[in-house]
């Protein structure tokens, strides 16, 4: 799923290459990931705030959490595709707007 949504922006520039100045494949894109990107963000900064070593293995990813707290993987995947199909939707809103 990483990798499809991370080609979401790739996509758009070939299929609607008049709005690559406008920044709306970089914004749907973003907004598909801000799931992933927040995770990462937050995760890398707590890390990071706690003097840990961001390039060492851990397991402090919010998805992670859920699933050392009892989610299943299935219910974990279904909560981040829910949150991208959000932001896609959102997205797509504002580039129609």
């Amino acid at each position: 799923l990483g990798y499809a949504f991370a080609a979401l922006p790739l996509l758009y520039a070939a299929t609607y290459p008049a709005d690559l100045g406008t920044g709306w494949g970089w914004s749907i894109s973003a907004l598909t990931l801000w799931a992933f990107l927040a995770d990462t963000g937050i995760t890398m900064l707590r890390r990071a705030l706690r003097r840990e070593n961001i390039f060492q293995a851990h397991r402090s990813h919010f998805y992670q959490r859920l699933v050392i707290h009892g989610w299943s993987h299935a219910a974990v995947s279904l909560l981040y595709i829910g949150f991208a199909a959000c932001g896609a939707v959102l997205a797509l809103f504002l580039a129609r707007n």
